[in-house]
């Protein structure tokens, strides 16, 4: 997932384990906003596939939102709403990532 992150998102990451758990900090291009993204081999993965995006979600700024889920659709994931203009002039689009798009790290 980390992996997947770094590609498509222009994220830095820090890789700091490899088996079991292939943990990674990943952080901003200024190097911030640290996430850490592993898999615990004590539990099963959810079926993230089945799930709700609402459930959980990581919201990145976007210069043109009617614009940057093509990339990100091509590389897996899937619009789950469409592009949305708020009262205040924001506009925001809902993209989930699935599983099988960054099973691999």
């Amino acid at each position: 997932m980390g992996d997947w992150y770094v590609k498509n998102l222009w994220m830095l990451c820090r890789e700091i384990g490899g088996e079991p758990t292939h943990a990674r900090f990943l952080m901003d291009a200024a190097g911030v906003g640290k996430l850490e993204v592993y898999r615990n081999p004590k539990v099963s993965v959810p079926e993230y596939n089945s799930m709700d995006p609402l459930l959980m979600h990581l919201a990145f700024v976007s210069n043109d939102p009617s614009v940057d889920p093509g990339p990100l659709v091509a590389a897996g994931a899937r619009v789950v709403e469409d592009l949305t203009n708020t009262p205040a002039g924001t506009s925001w689009s809902c993209c989930g990532i699935r599983g099988d798009a960054c099973a691999a790290g």
